[in-house]
């Protein structure tokens, strides 16, 4: 898929925010852009992903479909408030991303699982690169990224593209 020229670079200028999720020795950062301009991406949300996870460490860009990235950011005020369920969030291209921020027992434990990766051509042959990871993380992290998106969506910007949550 093409990237729209003002995502080429994440030192564009333009507004980052940060969802992350860690423990000790693991960490999931991601930067969250919202295409404004370019058709047919317009509304779509573009992330760089940064894992690290017991020593392994993978970095990727991918696109993510704005009605995916909602309903993401709608289970993920469900699971802050309630402690219950899951937030799934998978990219529009197959094998990019495949994360998960659950619940681990009753008493309100949170993880994050997931997968990132990216097939890469190499003359005659093709070879899938992949990250898979887990890990439980203080959910209280949950209340932080929810306030790194919502600062997002209070961005004159993107108000109009984003659903309400």
């Amino acid at each position: 898929m093409k990237v729209p020229t003002a995502f080429q670079s994440l030192e564009s200028g333009r507004s980052v925010n940060k969802m992350i999720f860690k423990n000790l020795n693991n960490k999931v950062e991601i930067d969250v852009k919202i295409e404004e301009d370019e058709i047919p991406f317009k509304g779509d949300v573009y992330l760089s992903v940064q894992v690290e996870s017991n020593g392994f460490i993978c970095h990727n860009e991918l696109w993510i479909f704005k009605e995916e990235f909602d309903s993401f950011v709608q289970a993920l005020i469900e699971l802050e408030e309630k402690r219950k369920g899951e937030a799934v969030l998978t990219s529009i291209s197959p094998n990019e991303l495949e994360l998960k921020v659950h619940s681990v027992t009753n008493r309100g434990h949170i993880a994050i699982v997931g997968k990132t990766g990216l097939r890469v051509f190499d003359q005659e042959k093709s070879f899938q690169h992949s990250l898979e990871f887990g890990f439980q993380f203080d959910a209280s992290q949950l209340l932080e990224v929810l306030k790194e998106l919502k600062e997002m969506k209070q961005n004159e910007k993107y108000r109009n593209q984003l659903r309400e949550w």
